[in-house]
């Protein structure tokens, strides 16, 4: 079993050494693949923090890379690839996904929950995170019941329902790449964070409702693969109480895929 307090959405991409960064390179392949898995393949980010409104503050403008950089057959008992993330502040990161039928996977350590101010407990295991053939589907889910949190430094008893669940969105034209230069058709995957429930502060025993749904964006462009990764940011509110769930988001400037 692992165990995780608060734990940032994947896909948070570190620094690529730099190796052809500067140049732009397209795949010539003309099948219509989404999730192009190529050892060498890579894509250069630009990410920022998100302010309540859900604007980019600037400040925070960090250039970001990932590389898949090989395949293993150890990882959760079966063949995938390995997503290499270079931190600019140094250090590596492997991440695994596999392609199958057209589906998207990863391992559900990989997607568990952002900043949230309960535990989560769970197994982890290989879960869908986009699907071209179904409108939603589950992804996890568990059941709290009288777990001790502190919310604003108030001690109390959480119960309720924690839910991930994946759902397809619009496929639209979207353009991408430093300066917006690159026009691509993009499908939009999301994954949503749901909490219903109730807190009851130990020394005012009453329930109180806290209910939410984070959402994060993912869209996938034909022949590239991840052009755009948004976490809305969300104000979880219980009676006396906001917590605020900081946004984010990632914004293709360059690549290159060979499929």
């Amino acid at each position: 079993m692992k165990f995780t307090n608060f734990i940032y959405i994947a896909f948070i991409f570190g620094t690529l050494l730099l190796i052809n960064s500067c140049s732009e390179t397209t795949s010539t392949n003309d099948v219509k693949n989404y999730f192009p898995n190529a050892v060498g393949n890579y894509w250069v980010y630009e990410s920022f923090t998100l302010d309540t409104l859900g604007n980019r503050v600037e400040s925070t403008r960090t250039i970001d890379s990932i590389a898949i950089t090989g395949t293993t057959s150890i990882f959760l008992g079966r063949n995938s690839d390995i997503y290499t993330t270079y931190p600019l502040s140094g250090g590596e990161k492997e991440c695994y996904y596999y392609t199958e039928n057209g589906r998207f996977y990863t391992n559900i350590g990989n997607v568990m929950p952002p900043q949230l101010p309960f535990p989560i407990d769970y197994t982890d295991a290989w879960i869908v995170i986009a699907d071209p053939d179904s409108a939603s589907w589950s992804i996890f889910a568990q059941s709290l019941t009288d777990v001790d949190i502190t919310l604003a430094g108030i001690n109390g008893k959480l119960n309720g329902e924690f839910s991930i669940k994946g759902e397809k969105g619009k496929k639209q034209s979207m353009n991408t790449g430093e300066g917006q230069t690159i026009s691509v058709m993009a499908q939009e995957y999301k994954i949503l964070y749901s909490f219903s429930g109730k807190f009851t502060p130990s020394a005012l025993p009453i329930p109180l409702d806290l209910n939410f749904t984070v959402t994060n964006h993912q869209w996938y462009g034909e022949n590239i693969g991840l052009i755009l990764n948004r976490v809305d940011p969300e104000s979880i509110k219980v009676s006396f109480y906001t917590y605020n769930i900081i946004g984010s988001e990632s914004a293709m400037l360059r690549y290159h895929v060979s499929q």
